[in-house]
């Protein structure tokens, strides 16, 4: 399961390399969800989107209050992205965080992974982060 956290948090289910499911959420949602993902009592492992926070680059951000609305959303996602690991640390649940990956067009998306029904920003990089999962990814779960 990869977790875009956000005002919309979007998350997305892989399972055996092919996307299960999509869905934008809420923050408490998305709590519930990883309740019920841990409690189906399948291997699972939650890809935690969390921001870099010594570089987040966006272009439209010029100036003034533009900027600033940039800066308050960008520190909400990556204190969403932090509470959501820190409730995995503490469960604990199966978890890794991953810096944001880059954005997938819906064409690329549906190329990469064979999903053709509705997505959206946040639903993509959630999918992808769980579709991109690596052995490297894998064995850095196990140092936990």
């Amino acid at each position: 399961m990869g977790i875009d956290p956000g005002k919309i948090t979007g998350l997305g289910f892989v399972k055996d390399g092919k996307v299960t499911n999509l869905m934008s959420v809420s923050f408490w949602d998305c709590i519930d969800e990883i309740d019920k993902l841990v409690a189906n009592n399948e291997p699972y492992l939650i890809v935690i989107e969390v921001p870099k926070t010594d570089h987040v680059w966006q272009p439209n951000a010029k100036s003034g209050n533009f900027a600033k609305s940039i800066a308050v959303d960008v520190g909400r996602v990556i204190n969403q992205g932090e509470l959501i690991a820190e409730y995995c640390k503490r469960k604990p649940i199966n978890y890794i965080t991953k810096h944001p990956q880059g954005k997938v067009g819906a064409e690329l998306f549906k190329k990469v992974t064979g999903w053709d029904k509705q997505s959206n920003t946040h639903t993509r990089d959630a999918a992808m982060l769980a579709f991109n999962v690596t052995r490297v990814d894998l064995l850095k779960m196990g140092d936990k």
